[in-house]
């Protein structure tokens, strides 16, 4: 028995070891590909949020994409919010039933906040696939800092109106709070036609973005298989 978990202990930490190298080759090749087609300045990094108070040209990242919100008729804009279940092909049966949703597959989700030029600068993973995208937003540090007060302030005005916060563009199932902004379910008029497709077709930024994960790097597209709990 001692031999056998021995092997189960060295087993998981070579996994481990795997994906973290992993891991590190991926940030490197993202970091190299955004320095060769789009620099940012100094001091942008992939996975940095752009309200980052640790890094010292945070609110330089924070005006292109409200630049580029603006442009795009969406001012206070700051990204697309979504999660994405990777498969866990090599889960422990005792955690099946709660790694395990809809699909009766085990899974784990990852949330992830995109901006227009598939740069993701919000990431929070390790959920269980039987949570759904509330359950993930309650235990993600998504609004940490506007909570504590640390957040840059924002400001832009539509329809005569200021508005103080920025929000993220997301799909039905999030909570209708002032930082979410979703489509116009059976639009009728012509406007809310206008502004049901702009909102569904900007909001598949960041499910770009996991398509881009899955095509090029094979940690995502495969399974977890050093995933230890």
């Amino acid at each position: 028995m001692k031999i056998l978990l021995e092997r189960i202990r060295k087993s998981h930490e070579e996994d481990d070891e795997e994906m973290m190298s992993t891991n590190a080759i991926i940030a490197t090749k993202i970091a190299h590909h955004e320095a060769e087609n789009q620099p940012r300045g100094r001091g942008s990094h992939p996975g940095r949020a752009p309200n980052d108070p640790r890094q010292r040209d945070e609110r330089a990242d924070l005006r292109r994409l409200l630049a580029k919100g603006e442009k795009r008729g969406f001012p206070g804009m700051i990204g697309s919010i979504n999660c994405m279940n990777w498969q866990w092909k090599n889960c422990l049966t005792g955690w099946a039933g709660e790694y395990s949703g809809r699909k009766r597959i085990p899974t784990i989700i990852l949330e992830a906040v995109a901006s227009y030029d598939s740069w993701i600068w919000h990431a929070f993973f390790g959920m269980s696939g039987s949570c759904n995208d509330l359950n993930v937003l309650a235990k993600s540090p998504l609004f940490d800092e506007l909570i504590a007060g640390r957040a840059p302030h924002i400001q832009f005005q539509v329809n005569n109106r200021v508005h103080s916060l920025g929000y993220y563009l997301a799909d039905g199932i999030f909570p209708r709070w002032a930082t979410f902004v979703e489509t116009i379910p059976h639009p009728r008029r012509p406007k809310d036609c206008v502004f049901a497709k702009a909102q569904e077709g900007y909001r598949k930024d960041v499910e770009r973005c996991f398509d881009i994960l899955q095509s090029y790097f094979g940690v995502f597209r495969g399974t977890a298989r050093g995933w230890d709990k």
